[in-house]
């Protein structure tokens, strides 16, 4: 020890910031020399920068050119250095959770708390497209959804436990080759070993995955975040069994990589002292993602066909060329954005316009009207991360809003189709 702190501060530094951020971290509590030392939001940053930019191939000893984070990124220079520190320590746990044989690390619950202690961390890092998530598969989020459910927690738990569900999924299905084997099968297994109430026992994961929308199969007047989210996963699975071919799912479907979660998010600081009065991973993405700056331009998506007396799911051909105009309100205080009348799209059945406003909670209030033959269907929906999902149907003051309902929709930005990067 006297020989390490006879070294120059510089080589302190150096030596610290070559070292895990946990083991870093040691270093500081050894003495308060080392602690003045080391205890720099430059050392930290190198860490942070280090471990956000592990490649999954280096276990193999295959170094990855691609640096993604480089020293200029905002996320290393905008945060503080107890910013940095949270942000370095939670790519090494990401790092050291990729080695783990089982999942069981997942469901860790620190002492005096209920809370998973990755709904701290993990989301935070899969939007910062830690290479180290990438191999992550959805059951185990699944698992703890239904968990954070039977044990009544925060809305907000569960809207982030559904962006891991459906980041994994999509992700999973981009690059499978047999839907059904490969993705549908696993998640059905996982049913089967933990049947839900009131489900039937030969019910497959797309109608347990259903079962978890609250208000499933209504049109209402407001379609809020916690059941966009908890809708995309069934949506997606379904329209990947049995509407889009393999080679369909990799074109058409928006790849992870390409909608760049970071910079449509407000990504709040990891591990924080108080998980009920910090801000929420669960809305990061609202502020910046209904902004007539991101909405304008080309989208595309689908929607289900619902209108049946027991309202059995088919999907029409894709919505494409959906060019919207977006521009800023007047007025209205709780509107982000105007979608304007000029917005056009096309499907099936022909030329449509949509028209309406994206709230600043990210609500969107949206009427759908087919140019030739002038039917109009509202759309109820929110914004997630993955887009704008909501409910369409009929809002005759005649019908109920299980009579009203005519399916879901989902559409997303046609430049997140464009491939990986």
């Amino acid at each position: 020890m006297p020989g390490l702190l006879s070294l120059p501060t510089e080589l302190l530094q150096q030596i610290a910031s070559s070292l895990p951020c946990s083991s870093a971290l040691n270093l500081l509590s050894v003495n308060h020399q080392l602690r003045k030392a080391c205890n720099d939001r430059l050392v930290f940053q190198q860490i942070a920068k280090r471990d956000l930019n592990y490649s999954s191939l280096s276990k193999w000893g295959i170094q990855d050119s691609f640096i993604r984070f480089k020293d200029d990124d905002p996320i290393l220079t905008s945060a503080s250095l107890s910013e940095t520190i949270r942000l370095a320590f939670a790519a090494e746990k990401c790092i050291k959770s990729s080695t783990k044989k089982s999942d069981a690390w997942i469901f860790k619950v620190p002492k005096n708390t209920r809370r998973y202690d990755v709904l701290d961390w993990l989301p935070h890092m899969i939007a910062l497209e830690h290479s180290a998530a990438t191999s992550l598969k959805p059951e185990p989020f699944v698992i703890m959804y239904n968990d954070l459910v039977t044990h009544k927690a925060p809305e907000n738990d569960l809207i982030t436990a559904s962006f891991m569900i459906t980041r994994t999924l999509l992700h999973q299905l981009r690059y499978c080759v047999n839907v059904e084997k490969q993705v549908k099968k696993p998640l059905d297994k996982y049913f089967e070993a933990n049947p839900g109430r009131s489900i039937s026992p030969h019910a497959d994961s797309i109608t347990y995955l259903r079962n978890r929308v609250r208000r499933y199969g209504r049109f209402n007047k407001s379609f809020r975040l916690d059941e966009a989210t908890a809708l995309l996963p069934t949506f997606l699975l379904e329209l990947a069994v049995y509407q889009l071919f393999p080679e369909q799912l990799r074109r058409q479907l928006p790849s992870v990589s390409s909608i760049g979660f970071a910079s449509l998010m407000r990504i709040p600081p990891m591990f924080p002292q108080d998980a009920t009065t910090s801000p929420s991973f669960a809305e990061c993405h609202v502020e910046k993602m209904v902004r007539p700056m991101f909405l304008a331009g080309k989208w595309t998506g689908y929607y289900s066909e619902q209108r049946d007396s027991v309202h059995v799911r088919s999907f029409d051909p894709p919505m494409s060329d959906i060019n919207i105009v977006a521009r800023v309100p007047e007025g209205a205080s709780d509107v982000a954005a105007v979608i304007d009348r000029e917005t056009r799209g096309v499907d099936s059945h022909g030329e449509f316009s949509l028209q309406g406003r994206v709230k600043k909670n990210g609500q969107v209030e949206l009427v759908k009207r087919y140019l030739v033959s002038g039917y109009t269907w509202p759309w109820m929906g929110c914004m997630t991360p993955f887009g704008i999902v909501g409910t369409w149907g009929d809002q005759s003051d005649e019908l109920d809003e299980f009579d009203s309902f005519g399916g879901y929709f989902w559409i997303w930005k046609e430049e997140w189709c464009e491939g990986d990067r």
